[in-house]
């Protein structure tokens, strides 16, 4: 764990790797290499209806990230405290939040 990973990120990568251990054999990471260490980095998830894949990017990428997920979700009781300590960033969308984009800056 280095200064830039708060032990509460630590703490859910610790868990989301165990349970991702429990439901997938094996996991295969290609390219890993290319990702820089620190400095700006976009990844985007493939499946925008999984939760699974940032959890997997959580898992496997070995610096801190800071993803973004559906507002609502902040709310939801099991999931909304995981999204609060990994720091993830609510996405308020137009159908949610009405016409001011001032809410997801």
């Amino acid at each position: 764990m280095t200064a830039a990973m708060p032990i509460g990120y630590a703490l859910v990568r610790g868990l989301v790797r165990f349970l991702l251990g429990i439901f997938y054999r094996r996991i295969e990471v290609i390219g890993a290499e290319r990702v820089p260490r620190d400095g700006p980095l976009i990844l985007a998830a493939n499946h925008h209806n999984s939760i699974v894949d940032a959890m997997l990017l959580l898992s496997v990428i070995p610096r801190r990230l800071r993803t973004l997920a559906n507002a609502p979700l902040f709310r939801h009781p099991l999931i909304g405290p995981f999204l609060r300590l990994v720091g993830a960033l609510p996405v308020h969308r137009r159908q949610e939040a009405g016409d001011d984009p001032a809410r997801n800056a």
